[in-house]
């Protein structure tokens, strides 16, 4: 009797087990169908959320005109915006760049480096057109291979509107850009392939879309053709310019803007060098302006116009040139910088395989906005939320290892990093993310759980990142042979040429960055493994890492 009563109580124990085990599936089957309709609604509730932001910023209707004012700016003074150029200031899409910052994360070591893109489009709008007014004040294009000018064949309206075309094209040269500026370049043209057609730059890209998509009716109501300021801005893009009285002219604002010695360069190498302290490259804009010259030559037939400087600039253009590459060393390419490029790179990253979300979408926030959105719309434990609430708060990961990526520089083969060139220059790397994910991976095997590898990061400068430093397409205006001629700047200088081959080569660096809480053993442990992984002699590497 005892032996069967002590048989039902376990049979009722087990019964009751497998029914307390089959209301806990059941819940568990609630839960997750719950979680299912959360992230549902958390998408809608996302694309709603930058739907809406996007809406602040990129509308199409044209802003009303008003009386115009004056802006005062510690670089160039002063520039009246006038009623006419009212609309186009007021406008959502040039208004965003006021949130995104020029210098991105470099004021995570210059605290006053917070300036915009906006305050620098002002700037480069202005000298623009300081530039243009002297080219026809002078009324003289110097005609190559020959010892006479020409003038401009302009009415004084023709002249009017082709100085107010220059001042628009330097208020819009930077409209499309991403959040904290070239950062999200590379991450932005895997996502979006197209922006890869043609060798332009992505913001250019976007520039040309938002142009045509949002500022276009603005241009026009200020008489201003949106596909010309497209074929200046972005000449990759197709445009098709109206037929005007000063079309030949066209590449002369081009020049004065996008060139090796332009008054964009000009502009932010003077307002970076004042914001960060540095005063590096605290160049003459005046001097340099004063000595842009037209140009006009023939090649094939026809006649092309463009930009060179007067002879009696060159020590400012020397100056200039010295002074972006000590800028480029002491504050565009410091590896505290370079970190939190790397963080936001693979906090976007994260954040799209998580999200149902675009990056074209979300790089048309400003660059508060973005880090607050991945913060918000993010996983609680997720890496891309842990990596917005570091940059948030100015916090950057530490370097363990920085390592020249060019051979010559390096002193030695490195076998991953060589292959890793070779095949981009062959065109075989189509995401080199996923490649410097695998490095990291074998880096910190053993050392970092995997849900913690997101507190080492793997980053490498392209070895073409810096080619756009070079001088090859300055040119110099002389009188040879009592013709005019123009030269190559690094051929009448050869000093510059050497400096600026030696800068190119040594600049690019692969770097291992991690994350500043880490046990001080576990950081030991990822930098000895750096280390072996690219082939790093100890010595070197601790006296490099001295510097740092």
């Amino acid at each position: 009797m005892a032996i069967s009563a002590s048989r039902e109580a376990l049979q009722k124990a087990v019964d009751q087990l497998r029914s307390e085990k089959a209301q806990i599936a059941r819940k568990l089957e609630e839960s997750e169908e719950r979680l299912q309709q959360s992230k549902k609604l958390l998408s809608k509730e996302e694309e709603v959320d930058v739907s809406n932001i996007a809406k602040l910023y990129f509308d199409p209707a044209v802003p009303p005109e008003s009386e115009g004012s004056l802006m005062m700016d510690p670089v160039y003074g002063s520039v009246r915006i006038e009623p006419r150029l009212s609309r186009l200031v007021r406008h959502g899409v040039y208004a965003r760049l006021d949130s995104v910052r020029q210098l991105a994360f470099v004021s995570v070591e210059s605290a006053n480096a917070t300036h915009t893109r906006l305050a620098h489009s002002f700037g480069v709008s202005r000298f623009c057109e300081m530039a243009i007014e002297n080219f026809l004040r002078e009324d003289k294009i110097f005609v190559i291979g020959s010892d006479r000018t020409e003038r401009f064949d302009l009415e004084p309206h023709d002249k009017q509107e082709f100085a107010f075309l220059g001042k628009v094209c330097g208020l819009l040269h930077d409209i499309g850009h991403a959040p904290f500026g070239h950062n999200l370049d590379r991450l932005v043209s895997i996502q979006v392939p197209e922006t890869n057609v043609g060798g332009q730059r992505v913001d250019k890209y976007f520039s040309a879309l938002y142009i045509r998509d949002y500022v276009a009716d603005t241009l026009r109501t200020i008489g201003v053709d949106p596909e010309t300021v497209i074929s200046i801005l972005c000449p990759s893009f197709g445009a098709k310019p109206g037929q005007t009285a000063y079309s030949k002219y066209l590449p002369i604002i081009k020049n004065v803007i996008d060139s090796d010695l332009d008054v964009d360069r000009i502009d932010f190498l003077i307002r970076d060098s004042i914001s960060t302290g540095l005063g590096l490259a605290y160049i003459n804009a005046t001097a340099l302006i004063d000595g842009m010259r037209p140009v006009l030559s023939e090649q094939d037939g026809r006649r092309i116009y463009s930009l060179a400087y007067d002879e009696r600039v060159i020590s400012h253009i020397e100056h200039a040139i010295y002074g972006r590459h000590a800028m480029y060393d002491h504050c565009y390419e410091t590896d505290t910088r370079l970190a939190c490029e790397a963080m936001l790179v693979y906090c976007i990253r994260y954040f799209l395989e998580e999200s149902s979300q675009k990056i074209a979408e979300l790089i048309k926030y400003g660059d508060e906005d973005l880090l607050g959105h991945v913060i918000r719309y993010s996983d609680s434990r997720g890496p891309a939320r842990n990596l917005a609430r570091l940059l948030k708060l100015g916090t950057a990961y530490e370097t363990v290892l920085r390592q020249p990526t060019n051979p010559k520089v390096r002193g030695g083969t490195c076998k991953v990093v060589d292959d890793f060139i070779d095949a981009r220059s062959k065109d075989k790397v189509s995401d080199p993310m996923t490649i410097f994910d695998d490095w990291k991976n074998k880096i910190v095997e053993g050392v970092l759980p995997k849900e913690e590898r997101w507190k080492a990061l793997v980053s490498m400068t392209p070895p073409d990142r810096y080619e756009q430093s070079g001088v090859v397409n300055l040119y110099v205006l002389r009188k040879k042979g009592g013709v005019y001629a123009t030269e190559r700047i690094s051929e009448l200088k050869p000093r510059i040429a050497d400096i600026v081959r030696d800068y190119t080569r040594s600049m690019p660096h692969t770097r291992v960055f991690v994350n500043p809480t880490l046990d001080a053993g576990v950081v030991s442990s990822i930098r000895e493994r750096s280390y072996g992984f690219f082939q790093v002699e100890k010595t070197k590497t601790q006296e490099a890492m001295t510097s740092i």
